[in-house]
């Protein structure tokens, strides 16, 4: 019985330790939110699904460290690595395994998250907000699982995005949420903007959830990206890749009218050999005239005549906006000619033949 007693007291100790490492958000900000009007939707159900992996599935994997330097070599050398100029501490999610860091710096402050927290550091590595719960920044994400926080900076607007989504077997559920954190105020939370998006969007089929967000941005869009996958969350198979693209006015500033996002997924995100893309990328574009948003994806088959496919999304004679079904393909292969294949955007076709754009 003593014994028991002292084993209970060391676990009481334990978990008070662990507890007094997560980062103290004493008082969560109440951040200025709203939801997304409804989506304009192109694309329907395949009617196809097959097997790809989850973040969680991917993440959740530790390959064997092999003990080879880059670049090859003997075994007993030691691993090349570049070497840090200036750092400091950032946040810690105890309970989060493996650490899902990402971040962006602005001209004034740095924006951080890992897995389930987001906090704000000056340039000089104060941190000026205290870790915040990623699912206290929007009330439609308050006390669910939220997870794979994204950031990034647009120079264009000095704004910071922040996204993450959530998930929930039961009820079915799956969100997307954007945070827009502006750069001259990021230290004032009363600041932000949080939406909320549905994460499948694709009327008819089955219900999916949204997985391993991608962001992008141009000077006018934020373009937010997505895996679309079958419930339940441990079992599901992957549907199709969702695109998401949607105006910056009602996205960054909460007092705009409700922000109207374009969405394509299903057959509309099939590349012009009729394969379903997978872990599509946007672009984080830079300069004057940034022009269309650029997107990559890359499929595999079988090991051998593996590509890459270039997409561009870019406004239709409506001004609304249309996504081609793919402006280049290259093979992945040394030792082969690249092949090309340019279609110009005003005459791109589908799989199909059919035109690709927003009417």
């Amino acid at each position: 019985m003593r014994s028991s007693t002292r084993y209970l007291s060391a676990l009481i100790v334990l978990a008070l330790g662990l507890l007094s490492l997560v980062p103290r958000a004493t008082a969560q900000p109440k951040i200025p939110s709203g939801s997304a009007s409804r989506p304009i939707v192109h694309g329907r159900d395949a009617g196809v699904a097959r097997r790809e992996a989850t973040s969680f599935e991917t993440f959740g994997r530790r390959p064997a460290s092999k003990g080879h330097a880059l670049g090859g070599g003997s075994t007993s050398a030691t691993p090349l690595a570049p070497q840090a100029a200036s750092g400091f501490n950032g946040l810690a999610d105890p309970f989060s395994a493996p650490s899902d860091t990402t971040g962006a710096r602005g001209d004034d402050f740095i924006v951080a998250a890992v897995n389930t927290l987001v906090s704000v550091y000056d340039l000089s590595s104060t941190q000026v907000v205290a870790p915040i719960l990623l699912d206290a920044l929007h009330p439609d994400s308050s006390g669910r699982f939220a997870f794979d926080p994204k950031v990034v900076y647009d120079q264009y607007e000095d704004t910071f995005v922040l996204v993450y989504l959530i998930q929930q077997d039961q009820p079915r559920r799956s969100r997307i949420f954007t945070v827009a954190i502006p750069n001259a105020t990021a230290d004032d939370p009363n600041t932000w903007c949080a939406i909320s998006f549905p994460g499948d969007a694709l009327p008819g089929g089955p219900a999916t959830w949204a997985d391993y967000p991608g962001l992008g941005y141009n000077d006018t869009r934020v373009t937010i990206t997505t895996n679309e996958f079958e419930f339940p969350r441990s079992s599901g198979s992957f549907r199709s890749s969702q695109v998401m693209t949607i105006d910056k006015a009602g996205l960054y500033d909460c007092g705009q009218p409700a922000p109207v996002a374009t969405v394509f997924a299903g057959k509309a995100t099939r590349d012009d050999l009729g394969s379903q893309a997978f872990t599509l990328r946007p672009a984080e574009t830079v300069g004057s005239s940034p022009g269309a948003q650029l997107l990559t994806s890359f499929t595999s088959v079988q090991g051998r005549g593996d590509y890459l496919t270039l997409w561009r999304i870019q406004p239709t004679a409506a001004a609304q906006y249309g996504i081609p079904a793919a402006i280049t393909r290259t093979p992945i292969d040394a030792q082969r000619r690249t092949d090309e294949k340019r279609m110009p955007a005003e005459r791109t076709k589908g799989p199909h033949g059919a035109r690709l754009k927003a009417e």
